[in-house]
């Protein structure tokens, strides 16, 4: 079953950690372009990278 775009389109924060003091290092921000659900999995189709 495929998600409409239109449904997801928040931005995926990846590959993040936070020291101690909350601050949040090294994280990426990517665009969902496509979202699809197989089964008990889902598959994000990532766009270009928002940083």
């Amino acid at each position: 079953m495929q998600v409409p775009s239109s449904a997801l389109r928040r931005p995926l924060k990846a590959g993040a950690y936070m020291t101690p003091d909350g601050e949040v290092v090294d994280a990426c921000v990517w665009s969902v372009r496509e979202t699809v659900r197989r089964g008990g999995r889902v598959t994000l189709r990532l766009g270009r990278p928002l940083t």
